[in-house]
């Protein structure tokens, strides 16, 4: 049995290609059982890659219409993805929350460590001193902090500050100037029940080969008695589905004999 089913999607709401009905039907075509949407709230400076508050409720009208229609079809689910740096807001109307960090703040500046290459390395270069186990550490301890933001259900692309370090790039992810802050952050999550998310993102963008979190890591959540779901957090069709198969098992690989889906309201186990 495959896994066929995606909560982490993103939409034309958010500077994507395709609306919810686009997406929808493609995930249909390709045998899924689910889709949810979860398009990343308002942040107040970085307007371009959230979804603006004037937007909120057509999102939510379009995704609850959606899944009016394709009742009996496929189930389709209303989430959002709320960063550490969004704006207050009210998440009720929610059926689940993905939770992420997507920046970094020293010296008063700001970086977003999904910008490009060279702005993040140029970031760390003038406020990290080059140094990019400093870096991650601040990353991690804005993940920290993020659980005590708010309660949510899944945490996506949990070594993001580590994107560009493919082959160990700009640092040694097996040390411990990197593993002991990702392991301090991975508790903390794991003791609010938080979900980890295992995505082919990257791969698919081909900014790493490599499913992220790197396997060592995914290990680690096994061994801490967390639990993980697969996620694309793609924008477009064609990442729908991407690498599932090859998600599933590195998860199985690691140590664990199901992955979390979601199903009416809450996460139960589908066994691989």
């Amino acid at each position: 049995m495959e896994y066929r089913t995606n909560l982490h999607t993103h939409t034309n709401f958010c500077g994507g290609n395709f609306n919810v009905r686009e997406l929808a039907a493609s995930a249909l075509l390709k045998g899924f059982d689910s889709l949810g949407f979860s398009e990343q709230l308002y942040i107040d400076f970085d307007k371009g890659n959230s979804l603006a508050r004037e937007d909120e409720k057509s999102y939510i009208e379009s995704v609850l219409s959606l899944k009016n229609e394709m009742k009996g079809y496929m189930d389709i689910y209303l989430g959002c993805e709320y960063d550490y740096f969004s704006a207050e807001t009210d998440l009720s109307p929610y059926e689940y929350i993905i939770g992420s960090v997507g920046y970094v703040e020293k010296d008063g500046a700001r970086i977003c460590a999904d910008e490009e290459e060279y702005s993040v390395v140029r970031f760390v270069k003038e406020h990290f001193g080059g140094n990019f186990y400093k870096y991650c550490k601040a990353y991690y301890e804005n993940v920290i902090k993020m659980c005590g933001k708010c309660d949510f259900d899944i945490i996506a692309n949990f070594d993001l500050a580590a994107k560009y370090n493919e082959g160990d790039k700009y640092f040694d992810e097996d040390d411990s100037r990197y593993l002991i802050p990702a392991i301090e952050a991975m508790e903390t999550l794991i003791k609010k029940g938080v979900i980890f998310e295992i995505s082919p993102h990257f791969a698919y963008e081909k900014v790493r080969r490599e499913i992220t979190p790197n396997k060592n890591l995914i290990m680690a959540v096994k061994n801490y008695g967390g639990s993980v779901i697969i996620g694309s957090g793609g924008d477009d069709i064609s990442s729908l589905g991407y690498k599932f198969a090859d998600s599933v098992k590195i998860a199985e690989d690691c140590g664990f004999t199901s992955v979390k889906y979601f199903s009416d309201g809450e996460f139960l186990d589908f066994p691989i």
